[in-house]
C-alpha cells in the first residue's frame, strides 16, 4: 500500500513539474500606463487613469493618474502643449503655458506643482519616444517644483509611460 501511495504521489510531483510551452502566458509590459518621481527624499509612483490627447486647438496631451497605493486622496497630471496639432517627440518647459506638473490633493491643494503662471520654478518633460501605431507615449521629466508651503523642490529621476487615446 506504501509504495503505491508514494508512487502515486512520485508520479503527481513530475506530472505538476512538466508544463508545455503552449501553456505558458508572456507577461505584459508592466510599465504601461506609470509614472514615478523623486521630490524630497520620497519616491511617488502610480498609474495613468487616463491619457488623452488632443488636437483642436493645437497638440495637447494630458495624464492623469493615481499613487500606486490606488488612494484616491492624490492626484498626479502631466499636461504638455505641442507646437503643432500633433503628438511628437522633444523637451517641453513648464515656462509655457500648456505644459504643467502637479500632485495635488483631491481637494486641490498643492504638494508639488510647476507650470508657466508660477515660474519659477521650472520643470522640464521630455517625451522620448511615441509609437503612433500602439499610441505608447514614454519619457522623463526633472526639474523645480514649488510645494504648498511656496518653498521650491527639486523633482528628479521623472519617469512616464502611457497609452494615450486621441
Amino acid at each position: 500500500m506504501n509504495k503505491l501511495l508514494y508512487s502515486t504521489l512520485f508520479a503527481l510531483i513530475v506530472l505538476s513539474a512538466c508544463k508545455k510551452d503552449k501553456d505558458e502566458v508572456k507577461p505584459t509590459d508592466s510599465t504601461e500606463n506609470t509614472w514615478q518621481f523623486t521630490a524630497a527624499g520620497h519616491t511617488y509612483s502610480g498609474n495613468f487613469v487616463s491619457a488623452v490627447f488632443t488636437d483642436i486647438i493645437g497638440g495637447n496631451m494630458r495624464l492623469d493618474g493615481t499613487l500606486k497605493s490606488k488612494t484616491t486622496d492624490t492626484v498626479f497630471t502631466l499636461t504638455v502643449q505641442f507646437d503643432g496639432n500633433k503628438l511628437d517627440t522633444g523637451t517641453y518647459s513648464t515656462e509655457n503655458a500648456g505644459t504643467n506638473f502637479q500632485m495635488l490633493k483631491a481637494n486641490g491643494d498643492v504638494i508639488y506643482a510647476a507650470n508657466a503662471i508660477s515660474t519659477p520654478p521650472v520643470l522640464s518633460i521630455k517625451v522620448s519616444a511615441y509609437d503612433s501605431t500602439t499610441h505608447i507615449v514614454s519619457g522623463v521629466f526633472s526639474g523645480d517644483s514649488y510645494n504648498f508651503d511656496g518653498a521650491t523642490v527639486p523633482v528628479t529621476g521623472g519617469t512616464f509611460k502611457a497609452k494615450v487615446s486621441q
